[in-house]
């Protein structure tokens, strides 16, 4: 180190307003001058500063704290072990006041924190191991602090001291609150704590204050006068924080012991740096410190055989099979038809990257407008939205929402990127931003992000239900709607609920769940639903395109009408006609299964059977239609972009009926471009490119562009468009026709005609 370094940085102090002095270079730490007192309430002047640092010999550069430094304070770690204890709690509870401390490393390893303060602080020690060492102190009125640049030879370690982060100037001032933030987290720490003060009863009274000592409940008498679990400390300990503070740590509650520690200075009727029994705690809290007083409410209290002196909940009342049988109860409602309840707690399960966020946003954006979301052609309830969005950042919430194309109301939508765990003000937090955006349904994304660590001992089904709990609890009592995202665990397994990440104390906390699945690569996949009062359990087939999801309808149906398709593909290859074997061979599937599907397609009139093999029934007329056989809602066809023309919805897919009689027509058997190139067979086959089939949702009939049988739907302008291209065509006169009657509000109203 050169001695104009030292000069420059001594001179840069001295401007930011600090008082500077000298320190020797011979590992003493000790002050280079004669009487450093004076410079505890005045600057020293540059050529002081001149005459130390410029004459030839090395010093080292000291800062003196208090207010003659603009109230400046240095927390001193000597412990390294005690600084990572300190790191991570402070992390946990504010990462941006930790980040905002100018932090320098000191020869022997320890950590020095700097800041300014309202007030000058007292230097203390705020933290000793089990022999008394000073772990963690504050250099504040009345001492000072070696800084860098100070050299080697200043300190007995014979290192340099240098900055981590930050400059010494750039020390920030500090709120009253965080203040004590920092104090309280590092007296947490300490190991040498006091020993509780002995009881200020005798005889009978004495009795009754070690058996409440015994026995008492202390953590929930501190909850009902307002503190709060902050989180779990080192062996067993509590972390609490007092009534009027949002979060941070202000004292620790030690179970083994039996003993409350106090670090706040600002936590009445407690004081900082003591500690209490508990029947100190019940004797402050609820007698205003008369020990007399609170042993004769105690003595009462057991005399009438109570094991608590803490307020007990209301007495139990059973109610009567008659009694419950003649209630009457609100219909249950939905936010998403049959798919999510509202109300409760809800898990949205599914394996990363499946595209859990972008479901959850989309529903969430449409709640927010009252809008539609996942095709369906009933728009969702307007609801008042909070989107926990934990894994994501501004920038990435932004980009996805203006992909997603989906109406949202922008002032009741809102946004918020970190909450702490649950156990440590996650949940204080969250009910906090609940209240101030009046949200009624909650996304949190993920909520693995805000569990509860797990304790050694606790078990894991326990553990499980207890950290879900805390989020159902919370939702009741607010009464809101939590929607948690989640992740599946890596094992593969048939049923959806075993694919849960954690234990099955974890479904077994919640009010429903959501499982997503979908193979990687492709665009189907399945939603599973169930729940306690979930009115329909089952799965639902759904797609992703383009970030949005949408639900095509009842999985096993949109299954069975693939596996049609697939047949008749099939059939048509080997040759028109084929027996259940060929064909069973030709698809890779189970016999049995495929001889069940094809008397299920005899029988709907999509097969013909002449009792050794079947072939396709080419239908191009149809001489009589069931009026709900052809359930395409308007609004659904005329609002839907061409990207989302294979959407259908709930009701239609779960209540269309098959259509009952087919006919055969007296025209060609094959297709019209077959007729123009002369090539049209003879061979008295059926061509299936010439059949138009009714369908729950329109007509099925071959589209030249997809290459295959698609479902065709009725647009307003009296064709067809087909649901995989968008290509739109006309059919012949003689196949199925549709008269649109009745404009309502620019939207028709279909009516289904047969000629």
């Amino acid at each position: 180190m050169k001695r104009d370094d030292l000069l420059a940085a001594a001179l840069h102090y001295r401007q930011a307003g600090f008082s500077v002095v000298p320190v020797r270079a011979d590992g003493s730490k000790a002050p280079a001058v004669t009487s450093w007192k004076r410079y505890q309430s005045e600057l020293p002047t540059e050529a002081d500063l001149r005459q130390w640092f410029d004459n030839g010999h090395v010093l080292g550069v000291a800062v003196v704290a208090g207010k003659v430094s603009g109230n400046l304070a240095v927390m001193d770690f000597d412990d390294p072990t005690a600084w990572d204890w300190f790191f991570t709690l402070l992390h946990e509870h504010d990462p941006d006041l930790l980040y905002s401390l100018p932090c320098a490393e000191t020869p022997s390893g320890g950590t020095h924190l700097y800041f300014r303060t309202d007030e000058p602080l007292p230097t203390q020690v705020l933290a000793r191991d089990e022999e008394g060492n000073t772990m963690i102190e504050i250099r504040g009125e009345g001492s000072y602090a070696i800084v860098p640049p100070s050299p080697a030879p200043v300190h007995p370690e014979g290192k340099p001291y240098r900055m981590i982060r930050h400059a010494l100037t750039d020390a920030p001032q500090l709120t009253a609150e965080q203040v004590e933030d920092l104090l309280s987290i590092a007296r947490s720490l300490d190991r040498k704590k006091p020993e509780p003060a002995p009881l200020r009863v005798t005889g009978e009274a004495q009795r009754v204050g070690d058996r409440f000592n015994q026995e008492g409940d202390v953590l929930n008498l501190l909850q009902q006068h307002g503190w709060r679990v902050a989180g779990n400390g080192r062996e067993g300990n509590i972390y609490l924080t007092r009534p009027g503070k949002a979060r941070g740590v202000s004292a620790s509650w030690h179970p083994q012991l039996g003993t409350l520690y106090v670090f706040s200075t600002n936590a009445p009727p407690f004081e900082a740096g003591r500690a209490y029994s508990a029947f100190a705690v019940y004797t402050l809290l609820e007698h205003g410190g008369d020990f007399s007083a609170a042993a004769k409410a105690l003595a009462q209290q057991y005399g009438n055989g109570h094991d608590s002196v803490v307020p007990q909940p209301a007495p139990r009342r059973a109610i009567s099979l008659r009694e419950l049988m003649a209630k009457e109860f609100e219909p249950l409602t939905y936010l998403v038809p049959n798919i999510l309840p509202e109300g409760g707690l809800t898990l949205l399960v599914g394996r990363p990257k499946v595209g859990k966020s972008w479901f959850a946003l989309q529903i969430a954006c449409a709640l927010s407008a009252g809008g539609f979301a996942l095709g369906l052609d009933t728009p969702l309830p307007k609801r008042r939205v909070l989107y926990c969005a934990l894994e994501d950042g501004l920038r990435r919430l932004q980009r996805r929402i203006t992909l997603l194309g989906t109406a949202y109301d922008p002032d009741a939508f809102h946004i918020v990127t970190e909450l702490s765990p649950l156990d440590r003000g996650g949940a204080d937090e969250l009910r906090q931003l609940i209240r101030e955006t009046q949200a009624e349904v909650v996304f949190v994304d993920v909520v693995a992000r805000i569990l509860p660590r797990r304790r050694r001992n606790d078990g894991v089904y326990q553990s499980d239900y207890d950290a879900f709990s805390l989020l159902k609890d919370l939702a009741v009592a607010e009464g809101a709607t939590v929607v948690a995202v989640h992740h599946e665990n890596k094992a593969p397994n048939e049923d959806p609920l075993m694919r849960v990440s954690g234990s099955t104390g974890l479904t077994g906390a919640v009010d429903a769940v959501l499982t997503l699945s979908k193979p990687r690569g492709e665009l189907t996949g399945t939603l599973f639903v169930t729940g306690r009062d979930v009115e329909y359990e089952g799965e639902w087939a759904i797609t992703f395109t383009a970030g949005r999801w949408y639900i095509e309808g009842d999985a096993a149906t949109v299954r069975m009408s693939e596996q049609r398709q697939a047949i008749l593909r099939a059939i048509s290859e080997l040759g028109g006609k084929a027996t259940p074997k060929q064909i069973a061979d030709y698809l890779g599937k189970n016999a049995s299964t495929t001889r069940t599907l094809l008397a299920k397609m005899k029988a709907a009139g999509e097969l013909l059977y002449d009792g050794t093999r079947y072939s396709i029934n080419t239908v191009d007329t149809v001489d009589s239609v069931d009026s709900t056989s052809i359930n395409t809602t308007v609004d659904s066809v005329d609002s839907v972009d061409s990207n989302q023309a294979q959407v259908s919805t709930l009701s239609t897919l779960s209540t269309a009926s098959t259509p009952s009689t087919l006919s055969t027509l007296s025209t060609p058997l094959c297709s019209t471009q077959q007729q123009q190139d002369g090539v049209c067979p003879d061979d008295g086959v059926p061509d299936y490119r010439t059949a138009v089939i009714p369908l729950r949702d329109g007509v099925a009939a071959w589209c030249d562009v997809c290459g295959c049988s698609m479902l065709h739907t009725p647009t307003r302008e009296g064709d067809w468009e087909c649901v995989g291209c968008n290509t739109r065509r006309q059919f012949p006169s003689s196949a199925v026709d549709i008269e649109h009657t009745n404009l309502t509000d620019g939207k028709p109203t279909h009516e289904e005609v047969t000629r």
